[in-house]
C-alpha cells in the first residue's frame, strides 16, 4: 500500500532470489516504483523482471511499453481489456524467457498440465488481438466518456452524492465516479453494492475495494441500451438510500 523505495528492493534480494515481480495495477499506492527504476534493480543483479499487467489494456500503448522499458516477461490477461476467451493471455519480451516459460507446456506435463489452453482458444485470442489492435481508441473513449456522463447527469442532484466522468491511471477507461461525500445520510457504499445486485436487474458496481471512498461504473461490455438500465437502477437505489435515516 505505503510502496518501497529502490534501497528496500535491492536489499531483499538474496541468492535464492529468481526473479523480480513488477505489479502494473489500479489503486496501488503512490509510491509504487517505476518500471525503469525495477529494470535497472534486477539487471544489476542478474535477475529477470517479470511485469504483471494483466488489466493494463487498453491503453494499447502498453502492448510495447514495459517491454520498451526493459521487463523481461510481460503478462496481460486476453479476457478483460482485449475481450477474448477468458482463459488465455499474453505472454510478450525478451525470446529467451519466454522460451523458459514454455518448457512448462508439453511434453514436459508437469504443475502446468492443468492450465491447458485449447485450440479454440488460442484462435480466440489471435483473433481479438486483431481487432483489439485495430479499434480506434480515442473514438472509443469519446463514447464511454458520452455514456458514463449520461449516469453522472442522472445521479449527481441526489443530495449527498457526488459523481463524476473520470479517465485516469486507476480508470483505464472513462468510468462514471461516484461518492458518497459528508453530507450523505444513506448506509455505505457495500450497501448500494448489495442492492444493485438484487432482482430484478442484477447489476454489479465495482464497490469493493474498501480502502477507496469512491465506486464506479465500468462501461466496457455495455450497450447503450445497457447503460441507460443500469443508470435507471442506480438512480432509484441512491434515491431510495437517500431517504433513510
Amino acid at each position: 500500500k505505503d510502496g518501497c523505495t529502490p534501497e528496500e528492493v535491492e536489499n531483499a534480494i538474496t541468492d535464492k532470489t529468481a526473479a523480480i515481480i513488477h505489479l502494473e495495477s489500479p489503486y496501488s499506492g503512490d509510491n509504487v516504483l517505476e518500471v525503469e527504476t525495477l529494470v535497472d534493480i534486477a539487471h544489476r543483479n542478474g535477475l529477470p523482471l517479470m511485469t504483471d499487467a494483466a488489466s493494463r489494456l487498453p491503453p494499447r500503448a502498453n502492448l510495447t511499453k514495459f517491454v520498451d522499458a526493459g521487463s523481461d516477461l510481460v503478462s496481460f490477461s486476453g479476457g478483460k481489456g482485449i475481450r477474448g476467451p477468458q482463459a488465455t493471455g499474453l505472454l510478450l519480451g525478451n525470446e529467451e524467457w519466454i522460451e523458459y516459460a514454455k518448457m512448462n507446456n508439453a511434453p514436459h506435463a508437469t504443475v502446468a498440465r492443468a492450465q491447458k489452453v485449447s485450440k479454440e482458444s488460442i484462435a480466440g485470442i489471435l483473433a481479438a488481438v486483431e481487432v483489439f489492435v485495430n479499434e480506434d481508441e480515442a473514438e472509443e473513449n469519446r463514447r464511454y466518456t458520452r455514456l458514463m456522463q449520461s449516469v453522472v447527469d442522472q445521479i449527481i442532484e441526489i443530495p449527498g452524492v457526488d459523481a463524476e466522468v473520470v479517465h485516469d491511471y486507476n480508470h483505464y477507461i472513462p468510468h462514471a465516479v461516484i461518492k458518497l461525500n459528508d453530507s450523505w445520510r444513506g448506509p455505505p457504499k457495500s450497501v448500494i453494492g448489495e442492492r444493485m445486485l438484487e432482482a430484478p436487474n442484477r447489476i454489479m458496481i465495482l464497490t469493493f475495494l474498501e480502502e477507496v471512498p469512491e465506486f464506479w461504473v465500468d462501461p466496457l461490455n455495455l450497450s447503450d441500451e445497457e447503460v441507460q438500465i443500469v443508470a435507471d437502477k442506480l438512480r432509484r437505489v441512491l434515491l431510495d438510500a437517500s431517504n433513510e435515516q
